[in-house]
């Protein structure tokens, strides 16, 4: 994610801190953090 060729330029760039660093989809990217239940994962 840091090194996508979009950030190159600043109109890639800010497309790119738009579509990818939003609140919405930085929820849906670190959700699993708080909801994975390792405890109950077979091993």
């Amino acid at each position: 994610r840091f090194h996508n060729p979009q950030l190159a330029h600043a109109e890639g760039a800010a497309k790119y801190v738009d579509e990818q660093w939003s609140e919405d989809r930085v929820k849906e990217r670190y959700e699993w953090l708080f909801e994975y239940k390792a405890d109950t994962v077979p091993l």
